[in-house]
């Protein structure tokens, strides 16, 4: 057998190498890997073993930072599962945990031993606590400067990760590094999740995790967490960076005790003569009562710590609340429904991606009913269906079935026996209770999730199941699994329905609700942009909260599209403007490298990519590897502030940059170099193109592109017959 590592080489294939183990903790192991495709050094995670849970807290690591950019969070580039090795890939921090980096000279590093305590209700939990080895108090060696510009940055990150509707629930000071520059970084998060509101139903996987010295008392108790549960953490943390210690030492199970009716004592009673202000902060963080603690934004007060600049998709925040306006029709059909909803993650490379989220909600659903309901409701081959989602294996009935289907040696009859499961769990689950099975961006599935949907979209002769299946149209053209999903459309089992501009009325009403009713001139402005925005909902969102930001800072009546478009790309990491920019000229989809370093931009160019298609100002290809901007509104906008030189400029660098990178991509040269005014190289390239469209079939383009290298042709050498003779044909050839 082999061992591990082995295993996960034969996965990396070509495209990664293992160069050196970096840590290893109790779910996985992180290396550091050279990734031969961009010639770079990276991080990668990967896992121990492979059972249901491990996996599920690995998916959800990758998953929390999927709608948050900031550059005080980790930045996560590709999630990868190959048979039974899981990996994802992220930047290489080079650098030392938060408590090194504050007492270099007096630092002990830490134990950690692994340690499985009981949850709330007495049973042995599968997540795993930590415990940390002592450390003694001390004065010496506390670099206070550095302590305040790292602290200021884990503030910023952790008020980012909130913004976003997520909690971390393990920060302690191996998840927070420091690099060699000053940067802080925040990693890790297995364990993260959405922040508790009322209502939340606490399952399972909410019992009690983390590090027990860390942890706020509500977290020891297997409570929900909410923000306050981390900035408990982080006072933690600022109570070791002052004193040298943290504030309870002893078993597991005797600091879960203390922390739950026990205060501990100020830091400046362990240590004398520590600033004032941060002993204040720290006492008032670990407040025994979450209510008692500061709020992110009395925090980032208290300190002086300006709000973050965090790149955040609204849409995917569920802590936010904003009634739905229009759309009534649509939205008819989801009362009281069951909702399974997943989506198509661009950086990902797992087996039915577009039913993978889906098949996680089930797992948590059915984790919740007790376990004699869910004996009884299981099908036949759910076992199989185990096999080929494994996180389903996390519920112990199907667990014990998955362990029966080991006789199925033939693969194709495992996968028929599977679906055939899960279309009948779907069939008995909304027996009870109608179901919708909500996928989102699936332009971006592989095709063995598609070839799935096709079997499960054929009538249910009892089910009450709605699939919502949402895609941009844009992409229709360019997948045809898309349009073959549509060829079912106007039957009586499916339907399409376009999202089109709303109403003037609609996109009015949406405005007034998202300003709220105290908003000066509410009623007049959502009339202004409802105009100003042709009722793109889109346009109006952005519109919107740029106009709660500035509101009270200028008369927002006159903020149209174009400065809502400054506004928003200004508040975007440096260098978006000029990314934007590169983006409005190039037209089309472009490799997202080349449009990078033609925005004279140096570096990775995934985090600032990451950032703005958080923001919804650019959008990705299936691979992630092409990007183009959101909205034409986008590109009309910024293209024509420029003027004829810095257009010139940019389709010069662009043309370059293809060129350098080797791509085949004549027709875009021949856009780029007739942009820069380069009429000779236009030419050539022009004819390349003719060349590739006569191979194509394509004759009436082929004489096209003939015709226009012969236009700016400025000679009448052998080349230009060769462009004649090639018009000949391709006119001949089209009739």
């Amino acid at each position: 057998m082999p061992d591990l590592l082995d295993q996960l080489k034969a996965a990396l294939g070509d495209r990664y190498s293992i160069e050196r183990e970096l840590g290893r903790g109790g779910m996985g192991v992180v290396y550091q890997a050279y990734d031969q495709e961009r010639e770079e050094k990276v991080a990668l995670k990967t896992l121990h073993w492979t059972d249901a849970s491990a996996i599920y807290r690995f998916k959800n690591e990758f998953r929390a930072l999927a709608d948050v950019a900031h550059r005080n969070l980790v930045q996560l580039y590709e999630l990868v599962a190959v048979e039974d090795v899981w990996f994802f890939t992220m930047e290489l921090v080079e650098g030392v945990n938060f408590i090194r980096h504050i007492r270099p000279d007096s630092y002990a590093a830490p134990r950690d031993e692994g340690v499985t305590a009981p949850d709330a209700a007495g049973s042995q939990a599968h997540e795993r606590i930590r415990r940390r080895g002592d450390t003694q108090p001390s004065a010496a060696g506390l670099d206070e400067p550095r302590l305040r510009a790292a602290l200021r940055q884990v503030l910023q990150g952790v008020a980012a990760l909130h913004r976003a509707g997520k909690v971390h629930r393990d920060l302690k000071p191996s998840n927070v590094l420091v690099s060699r520059s000053g940067r802080v970084v925040i990693l890790d998060f297995g364990i993260a999740g959405e922040i508790a509101t009322a209502g939340t139903e606490q399952t399972i996987d909410d019992t009690i995790s983390g590090t027990v010295e860390y942890m706020a008392p509500e977290q020891c108790a297997g409570e929900p967490c909410g923000p306050a549960s981390d900035w408990y953490a982080v006072g933690v943390l600022l109570y070791e960076a002052l004193t040298g210690t943290v504030p309870f030492k002893g078993s597991v199970l005797e600091i879960l005790r203390r922390k739950l009716v026990e205060d501990p004592p100020p830091p400046s009673e362990i240590v004398s003569g520590l600033p004032a202000d941060l002993v204040d902060s720290c006492v008032a963080l670990m407040a025994r009562d979450p209510a008692e603690r500061p709020s992110d934004p009395a925090l980032l007060g208290r300190l002086r710590v300006s709000e973050p600049a965090v790149a955040i998709d609204h849409h995917a925040v569920t802590t936010e609340s904003v009634d739905p306006v229009g759309r009534a029709s649509e939205l008819a059909a989801l009362e009281d429904a069951l909702v399974l909803s997943g989506r198509c993650y661009v950086r990902e490379s797992v087996p039915y991606k577009a039913l993978d989220g889906v098949i996680d909600k089930m797992s948590r659903l059915l984790k919740s009913l007790p376990a004699e309901q869910v004996e009884e409701r299981l099908p036949k081959d759910t076992g199989a269906l185990a096999w080929v989602f494994p996180v389903l294996r996390r519920v112990q009935a199907i667990d014990r079935r998955a362990e029966l289907s080991l006789g199925i040696t033939d693969r194709r009859e495992l996968r028929r026996r599977a679906f055939a499961a899960l279309r009948e769990a779907f069939e008995t689950i909304s027996l009870e209770r109608p179901v919708v099975i909500h996928i989102d961006d699936l332009q971006w599935a592989d095709q063995d999730s598609i070839d799935v949907l096709h079997g499960l979209l054929e009538s249910f002769e009892r089910a009450r199941l709605l699939f919502i299946l949402s895609f941009r149209s844009e992409e229709i053209s360019n997948l045809p699994f898309l349009e073959q999903l549509l060829a079912r459309a106007g039957t009586p089992a499916a339907r399409a329905i376009e999202l089109g501009p709303l109403s003037t009325a609609d996109a009015a009403s949406y405005v007034e609700t998202m300003l709220g009713p105290k908003w000066p001139a509410a009623h007049s402005y959502a009339q202004t942009l409802a105009r100003d925005s042709d009722g793109n909902p889109f346009l109006l969102d952005q519109m919107a909260r740029v106009a709660l930001a500035v509101g009270g800072e200028r008369d927002t009546r006159s903020l149209r599209v174009g400065e809502m478009l400054n506004t928003r790309v200004s508040q975007m990491p440096e260098g978006a403007r000029e990314l934007v920019e590169v983006l409005a000229i190039a037209g089309q989809p472009i490799d997202a490298e080349v449009a990078y370093q033609s925005a004279g931009l140096l570096g990775d160019e995934r985090p600032l990519v990451t950032s703005l298609r958080i923001a919804h100002l650019l959008r990705t290809s299936a691979s992630g590897q092409r990007v183009d901007l959101y909205h034409d509104r986008i590109r009309e906008h910024f293209a024509q502030d420029l003027s004829t030189a810095e257009v010139r400029s940019i389709h010069r660098r662009l043309a370059n940059g293809i060129g350098a990178k080797g791509i085949d991509d004549p027709e875009s040269l021949y856009e780029h170099y007739l942009g820069a005014r380069e009429l000779n190289r236009a030419a050539v390239f022009a004819g390349k193109a003719a060349e590739v469209a006569q191979k194509a079939l394509a004759f009436e383009r082929a004489a096209s592109f003939y015709r226009r290298a012969l236009e700016l042709s400025a000679g009448s050498g052998p080349q230009v017959k060769i462009w004649y003779v090639g018009l000949g044909d391709a006119l001949a050839n089209a009739g």
